[in-house]
């Protein structure tokens, strides 16, 4: 194919054509979002013609998808195409969801051959009901075409109309669906409809065919093609009804299950409930229809009968008075105009020991600015600055005239390099707020260790290390991509200190350092936006220091970043007014604090605070950055701050407060919230109404305390819910009522918050410069929406705006008609397996699935059917699995979907911040198990399976210290305590860290709790002062383990994994010991082995710790006195033995008098529990589960 058979003319042609029919689908179908599918010659001509056009039209009111279809991998795309690979067109079919294109543009060819009826039909099925096809190519060709040569050819030449794009102004898109009242049927097969016929000398066309548009009847006709087909009226409150109807439902047959409400809060909260509830029920095909409440109820099932025999129908959609259905979408909004702002107020006199700079140049990293200026106004004191040129730092994005404390700036020459000069400040202020000013003054430090810098690839890195080097200092450089766990090896000790630009979220670095390693984030400026308002005078101070020590010294060659943007002074200004109040509702925490400090930084001057608990709040959290922040807020002599309690869902709490306000409330946020998450079919009424109260009934009472239309504003903070999660129906239907409660004032709109809390202070300023533009219901900030659809699956509300989605896996979802190709696509998605390569009756251990790949199948297939990850890692297919689903539904086993608890999903171990996973939680009393010796949960696995109630484990993550076995279990316990804050307790653990379960213990009972059950799993700490595990010599000498020793218990472990049949155990144990010998290993090996080591390290430095220094040393001693530890602490124990574990590993002899692992030595009337098995298979039967669940009495309680 070349490109010059199609001429460039036809191709301009078809692209002026093709946005001909943009405009009529825009303006006549209402819509803000378009998807267009291309087709072109192979020569990308098409594909850059109606990208350019494409990208020249489109803005923040209309989104346009363009997918470009080619069949070469290296093809170069405009940056809008998103490419989709095709064969021919009858693959199209497998690589896109029928339904989903407005628009098809094809360039057909000569050598392409005559398309056929098949082609048409493949194309005419990926059209939404009234889209459009426009095909270009040889006359002669296209009048062949057998679904157009009936058709006489009208000579239609183009018309004159203005075909610029109108978008319109509704929030939501439409489908272009046709009233009537006659029409009975929708054929699955759209046909088209020959529209124009253009004729391009001298012998090309252009032809054009729509879509028929669906019309649905109110007959009484039902379509039989749907083996069952629910309806079920949704109210507010009425959520226990719907589940006792959703319990009569087949789990594993093919149901279609409409909800259906009139328009108002039952519809409002029917969405959030539904788009949840679809996350938890995938299996099910469940839809929403809302109907404009002038619309008869009696019509309804018999218009959703017709709409749900629809090809590709949404599951969310609203019919409107003229029975014209609409289906919602997220749209981008218009950028807000730099006037738009909340208030303005004339630039007031100089507040005492501030100057006023005209920036000169400013630099940007982090949101830490670096500014360059002349200081042009400030006070009798600070006269010596007037008209000198100085640097200065900055927290907020300044303007061209900026105000700062006079003591945050310092002198620099005339002469100097601006631009530079603006960026090394941030460098300045890093470095010298992570090494203190004594040590860039060279006085003496406590913090005189190494200095470490990550990211030494960054520019910002560089410019530290360049300080570093003129302070005497030779910084150890670690660039961006290096791997977190190789931190251990640089042994971080007190002193040392490490500048990094790794997030606040990843607590990597905390897990390597030791007591007195300081770490200092460059990428979170909370701190050193602390110190710009509490302590000027250190920035100027640090500032001071280096402007006084560089000069001489050659500039260093970085690579700096375009100089910031400036607002102009003359459109600035305080979003709030100073002589107005602010009411949160629900502010007193961690949010709330930091939303209060960015208002105050923006003008507010009189800020109240509300919570249930008052000040109480922040004491019980512990929050140390909140509590810092508050007092830093309450230092301010120019702002009036109320920490109030009070009770948001009751009217009179609400009156009482507002009378104590003292000036007159003009905005308002609504912050409270309580979740109680899980799933649907483990909810009650209660679960709902609390989660309710603090929602809706806040908003309810607010409404009726305050006339909210005359507030300049009223934000209501909503979450990602919004988009449906599963185990949070209640929590998603609160927030999408009060989406619609907002939607009834032109002042007021919900907010998505983002999850990190520096970046919702500016969603906010966004979110009011919007509002002051136009009126909205709803901001979502811009967020990483290919994150979202993998973390949450594909959703029509925002499929659109992920960029380079893979529409092939969204279309194999959607698509999939039979449970066999929907488990295919499960399985091969999770064992990275192409479709040519896989075949149903190989086992998938030839597929190489693993351990973790295991778990995360065996959740992921939980909508169909149980299957352990042991179950998986056998020799187990996908023919294997369609039969075990067979004999589960002719047996009656499952009453209810499989998906229908709350589980932990395997794919996301080990996080930071996650110390505390809860594996199933129905709300009652967990069982929370330690992980085994190399720190992670992954043998628990088949416990989640078979739990009817709650189980925990807590795992090593990134920020577990592991400098000591008690700073584990402090770390442990308070990781226990903020998810389970009062008893009773019960706890347990595997293998050799049973000796942290008995710490944790320990604490718990002197704190005065209950501990109500201790489940040892295969060992006993006992066993480590044992002739099975007694100390060499060397460590004695050293009193902790030395190599052999450490090489002793890991021989101990592997020994136990090349025991088991399963091929994917001896994989493990052989990367267990390449991590060991240094060789190398999977990153998650070494943290295994890192977690190992440190844990075997802790256990023997704890025992030897016990004894008394002057007492000669006997492994008798030893074990004595670990025994006198442990009887002090009043649990009860039971002991699990494996048949095949650890027993099997300890000497004949030996077992004779240590049969029960030492046990009884400890406590005489410790329980023992026999289950068979090995120390990894033991998991997979209910030998364990039912004790494990049984063996506590909830009387001690």
């Amino acid at each position: 194919m070349t490109s010059s058979e199609v001429p460039y003319s036809v191709v301009d042609e078809l692209a002026n054509a093709a946005v001909k029919l943009l405009n009529r689908i825009v303006n006549v179908g209402h819509k803000r979002i378009v998807r267009i599918l291309g087709l072109d010659d192979g020569t990308g001509a098409l594909h850059d013609a109606l990208c350019s056009i494409l990208e020249a039209i489109s803005d923040h009111r209309l989104t346009l998808v363009y997918i470009a279809a080619v069949n070469q991998k290296d093809m170069v795309l405009p940056p809008l195409a998103r490419p989709v690979e095709i064969a021919s067109l009858e693959a199209l079919s497998s690589s896109l969801p029928v339904a989903s294109v407005d628009l098809v543009v094809y360039i057909c060819t000569s050598a392409q051959g005559v398309p056929c009826g098949s082609d048409l039909q493949s194309l005419s099925a990926l059209l939404l009901p009234g889209g459009y096809l426009i095909l270009a190519g040889p006359e002669g060709k296209l009048a062949l075409m057998s679904s157009f040569r009936s058709l006489s050819p009208s000579r239609d030449t183009s018309d004159s109309d203005d075909w610029s794009i109108v978008p319109s102004p509704e929030g939501e898109a439409s489908l272009s669906f046709t009233r009537s009242f006659t029409s009975l049927t929708q054929s699955a097969q759209k046909d088209l409809k020959l529209t124009s016929w253009l004729t391009i000398p001298p012998d090309f066309a252009i032809v054009v065919a729509q879509a028929e548009s669906v019309a649905f009847a109110l007959s009484a006709s039902i379509n039989p093609t749907i083996p069952t087909f629910e309806v079920i009226p949704y109210t507010l409150g009425g959520e226990m009804g719907v589940q006792d109807t959703l319990r009569n439902l087949d789990a594993f047959e093919r149901v279609q299950v409409w909800f259906v409400a009139a328009e108002g809060i039952n519809a409002d909260a029917a969405r959030g409930f539904t788009r949840s509830l679809r996350r938890e029920v995938p299996q099910w095909d469940i839809g929403l229809a809302t109907f404009a409440s002038i619309l008869p109820q009696a019509q309804w099932t018999r218009i959703l009968h017709n709409i749900g025999s629809i090809p590709g129908m949404e599951p969310e959609i609203f019919i409107d008075a003229k029975y014209q259905p609409h289906v919602p979408r997220f749209a981008m909004a218009l950028d807000p105009s730099p006037s738009s702002l909340v208030s303005r107020r004339k630039r007031s006199s100089l507040l005492p020991h501030r100057v006023q700079i005209d920036v000169i140049a400013c630099s940007v990293w982090c949101d830490v600015y670096g500014v360059v200026g002349r200081v042009m106004e400030c006070n009798e004191s600070d006269s010596t600055l007037l008209h000198s040129i100085v640097v200065t730092v900055a927290t907020a994005h300044p303007t061209t005239t900026l105000s700062v404390h006079s003591r945050a700036v310092t002198l620099v020459p005339t002469e100097v390099d601006a631009p530079f000069t603006a960026f090394i400040s941030i460098a300045f202020v890093i470095v010298g707020v992570a090494l203190g000013p004594k040590r860039i003054q060279n006085a003496p430090s406590r913090y005189s260790g190494r200095v470490i810098v990550t990211h030494c690839d960054t520019p910002i890195a560089q410019a530290i290390i360049w300080l570093c080097d003129i302070l005497a200092i030779s910084p150890i450089a670690v660039p961006s991509n290096h791997s977190p766990v190789r931190f251990a090896s640089l042994e971080l000790g007190a002193g040392d200190t490490v500048i990094t630009g790794f997030d606040a979220a990843d607590r990597t670095l905390e897990s390597f350092a030791s007591e007195g390693t300081r770490i200092f984030r460059w990428s979170s400026d909370t701190h050193l936006a602390h110190l710009l308002a509490s302590d000027p005078g250190l920035i100027g101070e640090i500032l001071e220091a280096f402007v006084s020590r560089i000069g001489g010294y050659p500039l260093p060659d970085l690579q700096l970043l375009p100089s910031s943007y400036v607002v102009p002074s003359e459109e600035a200004s305080t979003l709030f007014k100073p002589d107005a109040a602010y009411l949160l509702i629900g502010g007193i925490g961690s949010l709330g604090l930091h939303i209060t400090l960015w208002m105050y930084q923006k003008g507010a001057r009189y800020i109240v605070l509300t919570s249930r608990s008052g000040r109480n709040s922040l004491r019980r959290a512990n929050d140390t950055l909140a509590i810092r922040i508050l007092g830093y807020l309450e230092s301010r002599n120019d702002l009036t701050l109320q920490l109030e309690q009070s009770d948001a869902t009751l009217s009179e709490s609400l009156a009482q407060l507002l009378m104590k306000i003292k000036q007159p409330v003009v905005g308002c946020m609504l912050l409270s919230a309580v979740l109680s998450d899980r799933s649907f079919w483990k909810q009650d009424a209660a679960n709902f109404d609390i989660v309710y109260r603090p929602k809706i009934q806040a908003f309810e009472v607010l409404e009726s305390s305050m006339d909210i239309n005359c507030l300049d504003f009223l934000i209501i903070f909503s979450s990602i819910s919004t988009f449906g999660n599963a185990g949070q129906t209640n929590y998603s239907a609160a927030n999408t009522v009060l989406d619609g409660k907002v939607s009834g004032y032109r002042n007021a709109f919900s907010m998505v918050a983002p999850a990190v809390t520096d970046k919702i202070c500016a969603c906010l300023e966004d979110g009011l410069l919007l509002m002051a533009d136009k009126p909205f219901d709803l901001y979502i900030p811009d967020l990483k929406w290919d994150l979202v659809q993998e973390q949450l699956g594909p959703s029509p509300l925002y499929d659109h705006l992920v960029r380079g989605s893979s529409l092939s896996s969204l279309a194999r979802v959607e698509n999939s008609g039979n449970t066999r190709e929907t488990l295919e696509n499960i399985v091969r998605d999770h064992l990275k397996i192409a479709k040519e390569d896989f075949s149903p009756d190989v086992p998938f251990t030839s597929y190489g699935i693993d351990s973790l790949s295991a778990g995360r199948l065996s959740f992921a297939l939980r909508p169909f059917l149980s299957a352990t990850s042991m179950q998986l890692l056998g020799d187990i297919s996908l023919t294997g699995l369609e039969g075990r689903i067979k004999s589960h539904s002719e047996n009656a086993e499952v009453a209810q979907p499989r998906r229908s608890e709350d589980m932990f999903e395997w794919k996301e171990l080990n996080r930071p911040g996650e110390a505390l996973v809860k594996l199933v939680d129905y709300g009652d009393d967990p069982l929370i198990f330690v992980h085994g010796a190399s720190g992670n949960i992954v043998p628990f696995m088949p416990l989640q399976q078979r739990f009817t109630t709650s189980l925990w484990a807590l795992q090593t993550t990134p920020d577990t210290p592991m400098h000591s076995l008690d700073a584990m279990a402090n770390f442990y316990l308070a990781a226990i305590r903020a998810a389970r804050p009062a008893g009773p307790y019960r706890l347990g653990a595997y293998s050799g860290t049973a000796l942290i379960a008995f710490m944790i213990a320990q604490k718990l009972l002197a704190a005065g709790d209950a501990v109500v059950q201790l489940a040892i799993l295969d060992h006993f700490p006992v066993l480590f002062a044992s002739p099975y595990m007694q100390p060499d010599e060397e460590t004695v000498r050293a009193r902790t383990p030395g190599s052999a020793m450490t090489r002793r218990a890991l021989e101990s472990m592997l020994a136990m994994y090349r025991a088991e049949a399963s091929p994917i155990r001896h994989r493990l144990a052989q990367e267990f010991e390449d991590a060991a010998e240094g060789r190398d290993a999977p990153e998650y090996m070494q943290m295994w082995w890192y977690a190992f080591k440190r844990t075997a390290i802790g256990i023997y430095e704890f025992m030897f710790g016990l004894l008394p220094e002057d007492k000669p040393y006997s492994v008798y001693a030893l074990r004595e006195a670990l025994v006198e530890w442990m009887r002090l602490i009043h649990v009860p124990v039971t002991l699990f033995i494996a048949s095949d574990g650890v027993a099997k590993g300890i000497p004949p002899e030996v077992l004779e008098e240590w049969g029960d692992f030492g046990l009884h030595k400890v406590y005489p009337d410790g329980q023992i529990v026999h289950v068979k098995g090995t120390h990894f298979t033991m998991f997979d039967t209910d030998e364990l589960a039912q004790p494990l669940q049984a063996a506590w009495s909830p009387a001690s309680k």
